[in-house]
């Protein structure tokens, strides 16, 4: 799709990657297999699309949008590609932490970032901190399930973001990985 995409067709002028992956999500459940993780499950562009909707509307809900920033920190499963869908989605730029990180580590990138949300899960493999000051969006938990059911599936359009999304507007945190820890002495 890069390739297209880097040459102009396929995409209309002053649109943003995500739109292109939403009309190529349009194509039905047998267009081919989504994310995959390596746990065996998997989804189909129509699933990844339906989910990154859902997930998108809410984000917008709690803030997100041009110039805002939404972390994650999840577990190698499909749900990562819906996530980080779901972000460019509502126009946001993304914050990447490892669940395995040091929670210190994740406290100080949250504080520097800021981030409008902390989407997550609650499986014991993930020791992502709670931060009063940050949102959290547990991927799993029952109410976040039922919430994201009952959120329309529809693709978003500038009139759905605080702002309109810009090809200009910044897929990634600009924040710097955290220093190194201390080595530890003996």
């Amino acid at each position: 799709m890069l390739p297209c995409w880097r040459a102009g067709r396929g995409a209309a002028a002053g649109a943003v990657p995500h739109d292109a992956r939403g009309v190529r999500g349009a194509g039905g459940a047998d267009a081919g297999r989504g994310g995959g993780g390596g746990d065996g499950q998997s989804l189909t562009f129509e699933q990844l699309n339906t989910a990154a909707n859902q997930l998108a509307r809410h984000l917008v809900e709690l803030g997100a949008g041009p110039e805002r920033i939404v972390a994650f920190a999840l577990p190698p499963t499909p749900d990562i590609m819906a996530v980080l869908l779901a972000i460019q989605k509502a126009g946001a730029a993304y914050l990447p932490l490892d669940p395995a990180w040091p929670q210190e580590r994740i406290a100080g990138m949250l504080a520097d970032a800021s981030p409008v949300a902390l989407v997550t899960t609650t499986t014991p493999t993930t020791t992502t901190p709670v931060f009063p000051s940050v949102p959290c969006v547990f991927l799993d938990a029952p109410d976040t399930r039922q919430l994201l059911a009952n959120t329309p599936t529809a693709n978003l359009t500038d009139a759905d973001r605080p702002s309109p999304s810009s090809p200009s507007t910044p897929p990634t945190s600009s924040t710097p990985p955290a220093p190194p820890a201390a080595p530890k002495r003996w």
